[in-house]
């Protein structure tokens, strides 16, 4: 038996741009077409192959050649050399205001997306109704917390009142929140405590507390 000659193929290697864009197809396709033009060659990429604004010149540049590269072909009893890489080539983007301006798209978009989290309303005090949350979800959601709120066994308010004021001894700004978090107390008793020894900020920290001046007096 004479010797099997493989296919000679071209490597082409691209930028992750250009190979995001094709791996949205599943199947083998004809992408574009080479042209020769003067010294270089420029893939055109077809019509049909990503968005109407993705840039469609690249330029064909040459690498090293490098030996014992192969493609494989599978089959059903095993895997077969297809081909011998005869050229390895590099595709990169003509620089244009096309190009240009795809990329910048392209980059806002990732950016988005990569803000994109999870909110949990209730934490975050995010009212969810814009957001297409059902009446439903949103009262299964306000008797949950008022659930974890009837768990949280009530001190007395002497001992509380001590929490409250090592917690201003520690840092002069706290939200109504934090303090009940803080002394493991419900919400709304914290609200009933905080105004006879608190005053609410309303310049530099808004939305906290902090202590009344004859208590800062009291405790320098």
């Amino acid at each position: 038996m004479g010797e099997r000659r493989h296919a000679r193929v071209t490597l082409v290697k691209v930028p992750r741009i250009l190979e995001e864009c094709l791996e949205e197809y599943a199947e083998a396709l004809e992408i574009g077409t080479i042209e020769e033009r003067g010294d270089s060659n420029v893939l055109k990429i077809s019509p049909h192959i990503g968005p109407q604004n993705f840039p469609r010149e690249w330029i064909i540049e040459p690498l090293e050649n490098k030996t014992g590269i192969f493609t494989f072909v599978q089959k059903p009893h095993g895997a077969f050399i297809d081909g011998v890489i005869t050229d390895e080539v590099y595709a990169k983007p003509k620089i244009t205001p096309e190009y240009l301006k795809y990329k910048r798209e392209r980059n806002a978009a990732q950016n988005i997306k990569a803000d994109v989290k999870a909110v949990d309303s209730l934490k975050e005090g995010i009212r969810m109704e814009r957001y297409g949350a059902t009446e439903y979800d949103l009262m299964a959601r306000k008797r949950k917390k008022m659930l974890m709120e009837k768990k949280r066994e009530r001190l007395s308010k002497t001992e509380v009142m001590d929490i409250l004021f090592r917690a201003f001894e520690e840092y002069p700004y706290w939200s109504v929140k934090d303090l009940a978090d803080r002394s493991g107390q419900p919400l709304a008793y914290i609200q009933e405590l905080l105004p006879g020894i608190a005053v609410l900020n309303k310049k530099a920290h808004r939305n906290m507390y902090e202590l009344k001046p004859e208590y800062k007096s009291g405790t320098n």
